[in-house]
């Protein structure tokens, strides 16, 4: 359903790692600063009990929702994915998917630690927009040409907090955004909701 997702996963852990676990104000933060720093923290922690991980996924999982996940700004993100059915969706559907879609990006994204092994990764300094961030990271995998991501980060409460990626110029919202809305529009919502449960359920079960 979403190819460029399953050919770069090697790529997505530093969409992970780019959140820090340390408050800050927004306008004080250096986004290029974050993203370098964290993602040296993220992988340190990974070398560190690889072990662990290889033969429990969950406490992966657990360590990449403890280092990441409260920092991205998932109730926008949610919204965007949805477009135009997010009005349409009651909270607790909103809630639903909002869950569902986080534990798959958790497992997805987490998954992509397993495969980096010290691809070269270099930063742009933030480019400041009106309303929001960006970090433009170059990662140069073998033999291929470099792939091109922008880190698209806004204030959230005092706090900078990612609401988009871009790989090659492709957003993951907007590709999400798409396949999603097509099962909405022939099943709605709640099927929605209910597959990536499903999914992400089989997902536990195979990694447990």
């Amino acid at each position: 359903m979403f190819m460029l997702l399953s050919r770069t996963l090697i790529i997505l852990l530093t969409g992970l790692s780019l959140m820090s676990a340390h408050a800050a104000i927004a306008d004080e933060q250096d986004a290029t600063d974050l993203i370098r720093n964290t993602t040296d923290q993220l992988l340190s922690e990974f070398d560190a009990h690889r072990a662990v991980y290889e033969s429990d996924k969950d406490k992966l999982y657990t360590m990449v929702e403890r280092v990441a996940i409260p920092h991205f700004d998932f109730d926008r993100m949610t919204k965007l994915v949805l477009g135009r059915y997010s009005k349409k969706a009651t909270p607790a559907e909103f809630n639903a998917f909002k869950t569902e879609f986080k534990t798959l990006l958790i497992r997805t994204y987490a998954t992509a630690l397993f495969q980096y092994t010290g691809q070269s990764i270099h930063y742009q300094p933030q480019i400041n927009e009106a309303k929001y961030n960006i970090v433009q990271v170059s990662v140069q995998l073998d033999q291929v040409e470099p792939v091109e991501i922008e880190y698209f980060l806004a204030d959230r409460e005092g706090v900078l907090k990612v609401f988009d990626v871009s790989i090659d110029g492709i957003s993951l919202v907007t590709n999400y955004r798409s396949a999603y809305n097509a099962v909405i529009r022939s099943k709605g919502l709640q099927a929605l909701i209910d597959d990536l449960a499903t999914k992400n359920s089989k997902n536990r079960a195979v990694t447990n």
